[in-house]
């Protein structure tokens, strides 16, 4: 008998298609209000949760004092600043016909934006104190190999 919550077997069958994380709850939540609103975005550094929801930390695109990064940013932080027209906009790349859902979802096509000049650069020197942040500051309890930064979106 498998012990795997369906989050998980849903994450792991799709991401054989290698198009990202799929989050079994895509619905912005948490208590950003910046982000309950507008959603995932690149830059923003976060975890899965068990439940298979997106859960941002921090997001190293904004400000510190950005609503965005209410709950603080880590020690060392970097903003990153991306140009426009460094950010790949893609509409309707994943098209209505190619869906993965219940008969009771509505179709639609869905855009893509993904960006990644800077962005390694920044994870490699932050990434540390990223998971001081979560875990000792925030006490997520985050794991080692846990932690994710969005460079792209649908």
């Amino acid at each position: 008998m498998s012990c795997l919550k369906d989050a998980q077997v849903y994450a792991r069958q799709l991401l054989l298609k290698r198009h990202g994380y799929p989050l079994w709850v895509p619905e912005p939540y948490g208590n950003s209000v910046s982000y309950r609103t507008k959603g995932v975005r690149i830059g923003d550094v976060g975890y899965v949760t068990e439940d298979g929801a997106s859960e941002t930390l921090f997001n190293i695109r904004a400000s510190p004092s950005d609503p965005i990064n209410c709950h603080g940013v880590s020690q060392g932080f970097e903003q990153v600043s991306i140009p426009p027209e460094d950010i790949v906009h893609i509409p309707n790349f994943h098209s209505p016909e190619g869906e993965v859902m219940s008969a009771n979802t509505k179709k639609r096509a869905l855009d893509i934006e993904f960006s990644m000049p800077e962005i390694p650069d920044v994870a490699v020197k932050g990434v540390k104190n990223w998971y001081r942040f979560a875990n000792e500051t925030l006490r997520r309890g985050v794991p080692s190999g846990g932690l994710y930064l969005i460079n792209g979106c649908d």
